[in-house]
């Protein structure tokens, strides 16, 4: 989904619906210990996209089956299933940048994610993950600027930095083992940074757009990089 949708729109008012598709793959190598996992699986979703002047809302639905596959003995099942249904709705408000130049754009995001991962049984042992929902917030700021580059597109490079925060609890895990329970926490970091950067391509009257972003996290106990790139057709 695009950082902010029909930046090129001079309409006082639009609204727009659309549904999305796409496949998961990912690999979780650790430094020091022998463990390796590889998480695949598809996804689902719907958008909605509300414009007026240079406020935007973009409101995305979206439902992940995927399935962890660990690559080693390491004494988990072959393989867990999780489904996680979500909503994220980004906002904010575009100063220049309608008719080409440069434009800034302050950003808040607020997500919210409900996941259902397998319980399973080892050595008569049962581990079970909690199902609360995860709540995250942003607050960013885009820098960007757009200018056609060829009959009929326009491009736009920008840059984001923002500051997330989660807003729910801790993520928990309970082993019973022998009939007694053992509750297990993970601590998630409070808040973190993420800079981007990225390129969007226009064509209007093709009413088709392409865009490609690079993320950069950063925090006390996360470090990562990620990237995506897609196409948007409206008919």
């Amino acid at each position: 989904m695009f950082e902010t949708a029909g930046s090129l729109l001079t309409v006082d008012q639009l609204r727009q619906q659309g549904r999305a598709a796409g496949r998961v793959a990912s690999s979780l190598n650790y430094d020091n210990l022998a463990r390796s996992f590889d998480l695949n699986g598809g996804e689902i979703g719907a958008y909605a996209t509300y414009l007026n002047g240079g406020l935007f809302v973009d409101t995305l639905f979206k439902a992940d089956f995927l399935t962890l596959d660990s690559k080693a003995d390491l004494g988990f099942p072959g393989s867990i299933n999780s489904n996680t249904f979500g909503v994220r709705t980004d906002t904010g408000y575009r100063f220049g940048g309608f008719h080409g130049g440069p434009f800034i754009e302050p950003l808040a995001t607020i997500a919210v994610a409900w996941a259902d991962l397998d319980s399973f049984s080892l050595g008569g042992n049962r581990v079970s993950f909690d199902n609360d929902p995860n709540v995250r917030g942003r607050l960013g700021l885009r820098l960007g600027t757009d200018y056609p580059v060829w009959t009929g597109t326009t491009m736009e490079p920008f840059v984001i930095g923002s500051v997330w925060g989660n807003l729910s609890g801790d993520n928990h895990a309970t082993l019973t083992s022998t009939g007694t329970d053992f509750e297990f926490t993970d601590n998630v970091d409070n808040a973190w940074g993420v800079v981007s950067t990225g390129v969007n391509f226009f064509n209007t009257s093709a009413n088709t757009s392409v865009f490609a972003k690079l993320d950069v996290t950063f925090g006390d106990n996360v470090d990562g990089f990620g990237g995506k790139a897609g196409m948007r057709v409206t008919w």
